[in-house]
């Protein structure tokens, strides 16, 4: 049903969509805004990165309706789109954006969230900062800009002009009730490393996966492990991690992988060091290089 659904909507709502708007799209999907990232990391000095909290746990029913009602004619289908809303609600204990003026108890009421993994969810996310799009991109003449989903990327030179568009992003943001995260959204400059879709760009040299990516993947690993799944399990999550990370700088890091134990403590203690251990490697080293080199200059001499 959501299959159908999304048939039925992505065509007329992907109208809207700016050229560098991706996730959930024919032909736009990680691969394509890592490119894109690549380009304007090589191109300008300084990023604004910006991060949504709680992006589909906060979406509001209301306005998510509003905007869906102005381009969706069929009244089946809206019915359809209305009790799929409805069929999800957030918890009250996620805190909520409050627009001044407005009544706390009014604000707790409003139904709000998407679940994460309906297909619906992800079309109606990108739908959902439509209008934000829109404003960076003619209103403030801003285009050196990609987004995936939430994640928002602004290029520019000039760091003033920056922080200008991150006070609009936040007031356009607190119309849908929406706010930045503010520890993950900050202003960087690009030879520092830019953060998105799993890896670190740099100016001028391929992408590496970041190490909280890594870290997952390792974790994964290890469970399967863990719980003695069949190998065939085992092959397939080596196989996808590789079609994700062949797109950056791992070689070496696959190397390494195909040498580590699938068991973490044996991996641990492979990996282990006592205090001195490496000043005695050295010496060893030392006494089987005299030992070998010294007969040949005594016949030498």
């Amino acid at each position: 049903m959501h299959h159908a659904l999304c048939n039925l909507l992505q065509p007329v709502l992907e109208r809207r969509f700016v050229a560098r708007t991706y996730s959930c799209q024919v032909g736009k999907g990680t691969t394509a805004a890592r490119e894109c990232c690549r380009q304007l990391t090589n191109r300008h000095r300084f990023v604004l990165k910006c991060d949504v909290s709680k992006f589909f746990q906060q979406i509001d029913h209301a306005i998510l309706l509003g905007k869906l009602g102005e381009w969706v004619g069929c009244e089946r289908a809206r019915e359809l789109v209305r009790r799929i809303v409805a069929s999800y609600s957030t918890p009250g204990d996620l805190p909520r954006v409050i627009l001044p003026g407005e009544d706390w108890i009014e604000a707790a009421s409003r139904p709000r969230g998407v679940p994460i993994g309906n297909l619906t969810s992800q079309l109606w996310g990108n739908f959902y900062l439509d209008a934000l799009d829109h404003d960076l991109t003619e209103r403030l003449e801003h285009g050196d800009y990609v987004r995936y989903t939430d994640d928002m990327l602004l290029f520019d030179d000039d760091k003033d002009r920056l922080w200008e568009l991150e006070n609009a992003i936040v007031d356009q943001l607190a119309i849908i009730r929406l706010r930045l995260s503010r520890p993950k959204s900050r202003l960087l400059a690009t030879r520092e490393g830019v953060p998105f879709c799993g890896f670190r760009f740099l100016p001028g040299l391929r992408p590496r996966i970041l190490g909280a990516t890594k870290r997952r993947f390792e974790a994964r690993r290890h469970l399967l492990f863990r719980r003695h799944a069949p190998c065939v399990a085992i092959r397939r999550s080596v196989f996808g991690w590789y079609q994700f990370s062949k797109e950056g700088n791992t070689v070496g890091l696959l190397k390494a992988y195909t040498s580590w134990s699938f068991d973490p403590k044996k991996r641990r203690r492979h990996g282990r060091t006592r205090p001195g251990s490496a000043r005695r490697v050295l010496e060893q080293q030392r006494i089987q290089e005299s030992v070998v080199f010294e007969p040949q200059q005594q016949r030498s001499r």
